[in-house]
């Protein structure tokens, strides 16, 4: 298994091409959580506004991305699929939350190549 900081590496270049993708789409991006805190996870998840305690946003390797055209934020996850299976094809651990079919917006690394990704 590579390094946690090998992965970040790897991780923030593989975001560089996701957002290029979005801008030469047409698209406007802002970023929502990079870095989470154990408390705010925890927070969170009282909230019932995650379903794990175990996020990979602790480990700096997930982010949120908002799509916006035309000054409007894209909220439904049709929007996302085409960056979901771009991001997928740029590493085997990446994996995209619109799969999970209610984080559209969540792109991450995992530690580990997935046996289930698309």
């Amino acid at each position: 298994m590579a390094s946690l900081n090998k992965l970040q590496f790897t991780f923030t270049r593989n975001l560089n091409k996701l957002l290029t993708v979005c801008f030469s789409s047409g698209f406007e991006v802002t970023m929502g959580e990079v870095f989470r805190t154990e408390l705010q996870q925890q927070v969170y998840f009282k909230l019932c506004k995650t379903k794990t305690l175990d996020s990979y946003h602790l480990k700096r390797l997930a982010v949120d991305l908002h799509l916006f055209k035309d000054n409007i934020f894209l909220s439904e996850n049709s929007a996302y699929e085409f960056l979901a299976e771009y991001w997928g094809k740029l590493d085997p651990r990446n994996f995209a939350g619109y799969y999970w079919g209610w984080d559209a917006m969540h792109f991450e690394m995992r530690e580990y190549e997935r046996s289930d990704r698309r």
